[in-house]
């Protein structure tokens, strides 16, 4: 098994994740689902805490940012 503690891979940040042949695929938290808008000029930072939020409440997952221009104005 490999643990990854935060990896950012193609616009998708995985947190607490762990890998292995027999587990199933992790959830998905798409941090449009939780109020990112995507259009470059609002700020997506509350969204996309709470994308990451789920994912660490449900034991980890994958935070996908799909296609569009997120902006933050913290740090991950």
């Amino acid at each position: 098994m490999a643990r990854i503690g935060a990896l950012i891979v193609s616009g998708l940040i995985t947190t607490g994740l762990t890998i292995s042949a027999t587990q199933a695929a992790p959830a998905v938290f798409n941090v449009k689902s939780y109020g990112a808008v995507g259009n470059g000029s609002a700020n997506d930072d509350d969204a996309i805490d709470r994308a990451i939020n789920a994912a660490n409440a449900a034991g980890g997952g994958v935070v996908d940012f799909p296609a569009g221009v997120t902006a933050r104005e913290r740090s991950i």
